[in-house]
């Protein structure tokens, strides 16, 4: 509930998350209802690329789960979910953009995206 206080904690120590920290401000700011200035601040940044570490890309998925941005957000998180790993981040963002849970007989739980 302190979305408020992550902007100034990110701008006062803007080095410890380096480029991570726009996602987690974006992230912040969407949880906190400001969807349009959170979009705005990632509309010219691309995602972590798919070599980055997995924790980076979920930060972005998550980020792009939080703002509902289904154009970018669900080709970016339909790998990560094929990767098995169902965080509970990760399902909170496949959720959000509206991918579907599958039960498949003999497997692990899957989603298939909208």
């Amino acid at each position: 509930g302190k979305f408020a206080e992550v902007g100034p904690l990110i701008g006062k120590f803007p080095l410890v998350l380096g480029p991570l920290a726009t996602w987690t401000n974006a992230y912040a700011l969407a949880t906190g209802g400001k969807v349009d200035e959170a979009k705005g601040k990632t509309a010219s940044l691309d995602p972590p690329p798919a070599g980055a570490p997995f924790l980076a890309r979920v930060i972005a998925a998550v980020a792009l789960g939080a703002m509902k941005d289904k154009k970018r957000g669900v080709d970016y998180l339909t790998p990560l979910l094929a990767t098995g790993n169902h965080s509970p981040d990760l399902v909170n963002a496949a959720n959000a953009l509206g991918f579907k849970r599958v039960e498949k007989k003999g497997k692990p739980p899957g989603f298939d995206a909208p």
